[in-house]
C-alpha cells in the first residue's frame, strides 16, 4: 500500500514545503487508521518518507493501534519514498511561470515532461526505482506494507503503470492508498478507487522495468 500521508498544514513557499507538519485532525484519522488496521492484519510493516509529516503519520498509526495481537513494526524513514524532485525543483518552476506556489501545477507539467529535461528528473525512472523499493521490501517482510508518502509519489506510479493521467478528480486525498498485489515473482496488480491494472515485470533490471506490459 502506497499511501499519501496526513492532513497537513497549508504550504504557501516551495522552499519550506517539507516543513508542513500534520494538523490535528490529521494525526487523529491517522491514529483512526491505526486502530482499523490493528483489527484486520495479524502483522504491520511502516515504512516512510523522510520529510517529517510522513513520519508524524507513521507514528500516530503506531499510537492508535491498541490490538495485543498485531505485530507492527515502524522501519522509519527510506529516501526512495521521498518525492522524486525537491523543493528548489518547485521553485525553479514557479520562477519560470511568475506564479505563487502551485505544487500541483508543477506535478502535472513534470509528468506531462514539459519542463526542461536537463533540470528534472525522469519520470519514468523514478517510476522503475520506486516500483523496485516496494517489490525488494514485499520479498524481504512478511504482512501488510504501509509505505507513507506523497501524493506526487502515487500520481507518478499511476501514470507510469496505469497511464493514469494526473487529474484533480484523481488527486489522491491525505491517506489515500495506491493499493500493489503482488502475485508470484513477476505479477503485480495495482488499484486505485475504480481502477485497476495487471501488469508482468520481465525482469528486476531498471533498465528494462520499462518492458511491463499489461498481462
Amino acid at each position: 500500500m502506497l499511501m499519501r500521508h496526513g492532513e497537513r498544514t497549508q504550504i504557501t513557499d516551495a522552499a519550506k514545503a517539507d516543513q508542513a507538519m500534520l494538523t490535528d485532525s490529521g494525526i487523529r484519522e491517522a491514529k483512526r487508521m491505526g486502530a482499523e488496521v490493528g483489527a484486520e492484519y495479524p502483522q504491520v510493516q511502516l515504512f516512510h518518507s523522510p520529510v517529517p509529516r510522513c513520519g508524524q503519520t507513521a507514528k500516530a498509526i503506531e499510537e492508535g493501534n491498541d490490538s495485543p495481537h498485531l505485530g507492527m513494526i515502524n522501519h522509519g524513514p527510506n529516501e526512495a519514498l521521498f518525492p522524486p524532485f525537491t523543493p528548489e525543483h518547485v521553485q525553479r518552476f514557479q520562477n519560470d511561470h511568475l506564479s505563487h506556489y502551485d505544487d500541483t501545477g508543477f506535478v502535472r507539467a513534470w509528468l506531462g515532461q514539459t519542463l526542461d529535461g536537463r533540470h528534472y528528473p525522469d519520470p519514468q525512472q523514478a517510476a522503475e526505482a520506486q516500483l523496485l523499493f516496494l517489490r525488494e521490501r514485499r520479498r524481504r517482510y512478511p504482512g501488510l506494507h504501509l509505505h507513507i508518502s506523497h501524493d506526487c509519489n502515487i500520481l507518478l506510479m499511476m501514470q507510469s503503470f496505469m497511464e493514469i493521467a494526473p487529474q484533480e478528480h484523481l488527486w489522491p486525498n491525505f491517506l489515500e492508498p495506491l493499493l500493489l498485489t503482488m502475485t508470484g515473482d513477476d505479477g503485480i496488480t495495482f488499484h486505485y478507487r475504480d481502477h485497476e491494472t495487471t501488469l508482468t515485470v520481465k525482469n528486476d533490471a531498471p533498465s528494462t522495468l520499462c518492458e511491463i506490459r499489461s498481462a
